[in-house]
């Protein structure tokens, strides 16, 4: 008995450390900078997550364009543990922002800015600003 109670005393900080580093914890309002795939916790209540970029059809640096194009980004918003509900925001188009549960999320920016290669999802950072309503 001793020796469990010693093993779980020494494990306790562990545990307590070691938490879940892809959901960092903000307060409303906030700005917060996601790379696809990764979740924030705003208010200990919502979660947002950035699930991917749909389209990016924004003009290349260098290039003369028509038009400045758009990207379009899946976000994903939840309470609690409960489900997530996606939603589409636009860097050029609207909507820019979408309202979940009293709070508005507002895509900023993306980045990085197209040049000529075609971006790869795992190189996309959101810059979003989450505030309660």
């Amino acid at each position: 008995m001793l020796k469990t109670r010693h093993m779980l005393t020494a494990l306790l900080p562990l545990a307590v450390a070691c938490g879940n580093p892809a959901e960092p914890h903000y307060t409303s309002p906030t700005e917060v900078a996601l790379t696809v795939g990764r979740e924030v916790r705003v208010d200990s209540l919502l979660r947002v997550s950035f699930v991917s970029v749909l389209s990016d059809s924004r003009c290349p640096l260098n290039v003369m364009c028509v038009w400045a194009g758009d990207a379009a980004v899946m976000i994903a918003c939840a309470v609690g543990m409960g489900p997530s509900q996606p939603d589409t925001l636009h860097t050029y188009l609207d909507p820019k922002a979408a309202q979940f549960s009293g709070y508005t999320i507002t895509l900023l920016e993306l980045d990085p800015y197209p040049a000529t290669d075609p971006i790869p999802q795992s190189r996309y950072v959101a810059r979003l600003r989450i505030e309660r309503l």
